[in-house]
């Protein structure tokens, strides 16, 4: 499924569509640093908040049907001067310059399943980062499965949307405390 997701934007943002939260708390950690690198930039759920702040990103993907939408959004909102779009390996991509602010949001990270290739990430970061840059990664942890599995909040999966492709569709559902 996250394959398909990938090479489909228009199914990303939706089902990202509703997911705002991190955004004010990027915006929030982020005040203080113009430049900022983003791993897993997508279609730019963080990048063009972050942007229309007035910060300068780099924004790095390596699914090119992902950043052809981001640049869509990038020329739509006249931000081409703030955001710089990179489509490159987050393993294996090397910065040509030192930065302050590194970002990983929604559980990038742990699209690297192999620790070796989780290692070589962080050492690539970590070759550029600066002495007093940050590095901020969001990570899916053990005990979110066990909420997710457990679901002690009394949530219940509600039908949203139905998603046409060309390769058929999707149902997009969240999961979701309904106020009946």
């Amino acid at each position: 499924m996250l394959q398909t997701i990938l090479k489909k934007p228009e199914l990303y943002d939706l089902l990202y569509q509703d997911v705002k939260e991190d955004i004010s708390l990027y915006k929030t950690l982020l005040k203080d640093y113009n430049e900022i690198v983003e791993y897993g930039a997508g279609t730019g759920r963080i990048t063009i908040p972050l942007a229309t702040e007035g910060k300068r990103i780099i924004a790095i993907d390596n699914e090119e049907n992902m950043l052809k939408k981001l640049k869509k959004k990038i020329q739509k909102l006249n931000l081409e001067k703030q955001i710089q779009v990179v489509n490159a390996d987050m393993i294996t991509y090397n910065q040509n310059k030192e930065s302050n602010c590194v970002i990983m949001p929604l559980t990038v990270f742990n699209y690297i399943i192999d620790e070796e290739k989780q290692n070589e990430c962080l050492s690539n970061i970590h070759k550029y980062l600066s002495k007093e840059g940050i590095l901020i990664i969001e990570l899916l942890t053990k005990e979110t499965f066990k909420e997710i599995e457990n679901d002690k909040y009394g949530a219940e999966f509600k039908y949203i949307k139905k998603f046409e492709t060309d390769d058929g569709y999707y149902e997009y559902w969240r999961k979701t405390k309904l106020n009946l």
